[in-house]
Order: C-alpha cells, then structure tokens, then sequence
C-alpha cells in the first residue's frame, strides 16, 4: 500500500441530506489526515473502491446510509467488504427512522458493517464523531499503527 498519500475515507449515499451532513463533518474533522471522497451514487463508489484497490491506495472505512430516501447503502457495504475486506465499514442511519432498525442490525450481525452511525444534525456532533474516531482507531491498530 502507499503510505504517502492518506488513508480514504469514502462515504456514498444518493440521499442528498446525508450526505451533506457527513461530508461536511469528515471533511472538517478528519480532512488533514484522511483523503474523504464522497460519492451520490453507489456504481460510482464501488468504481472508485476498485480504482483505489488497482492503486494500492489504502481504504480506512466505507460509510453509506440506509433511510427512507436511501434503501440500497447495506448492498452497496456488502460489495465495499469484496473490494477493501480491511476497511472498517459503517451504515449511517437517521434518528427515528425506526424500520431501518431490524436490516441494519442483521447486516451487522452477518459482518456486512461493524457499525451503526446515526446522522450528524448539527454542526460538531461530538456522538457521531466518538464513534467515528473509535472506528479510526481501530482500523489503525489493525493496520499496525495508532491513531494522531
């Protein structure tokens, strides 16, 4: 893997909403250590997955979201998992979206995600940010390096 170019981070959601709100806080976040692609459609992020995989680039984790405006992101973690086994992945989810509760947690418990996110609302959302970072963190120690 190249170690001087940064670790990925890919979020896809064709969830306009969504994905605004989590490119902003990854960007404002985690942009100085980690390369953040965002992608609205998922062919398009599994085309760039595949890319990344030809270049040698290392993926540190793979978001996409599952709401009523969003059903396909738990398909598109399943093909992520193919293309980067190593790389943490995660399904976004909306507060009080209460019928994505049951697929999301069969994906999980079938390895298709290691998390469930909710949707950052504001602006420094410090819950989803923990999770995130855990996440980061856990990835690097697997890669054999600690998190900054």
């Amino acid at each position: 893997m190249d170690s001087a170019q940064p670790p990925v981070v890919l979020v896809a959601t064709v969830d306009n909403e969504s994905r605004g709100s989590l490119d902003r806080e990854l960007r404002g976040r985690y942009g100085s250590d980690y390369e953040i692609v965002t992608c609205d459609q998922y062919d398009h992020g599994t085309a760039i997955l595949e890319g990344l995989r030809r270049w040698g680039r290392e993926v540190a984790m793979v978001l996409s979201c599952f709401s009523g405006a969003d059903r396909d992101g738990l398909t598109f973690l399943r093909r992520a998992r193919t293309v980067h086994p190593s790389a943490k992945r995660a399904v976004v989810v909306t507060w009080g979206d209460f019928d994505a509760a049951a697929p999301v947690l069969r994906a999980i418990a079938e390895g298709h995600a290691e998390a469930q996110l909710l949707r950052p609302e504001r602006r420094r959302d410090e819950e989803f940010h923990g999770a995130v970072t855990d996440l980061l963190d856990d990835w690097h120690l697997v890669q054999g390096s600690a998190f900054e």
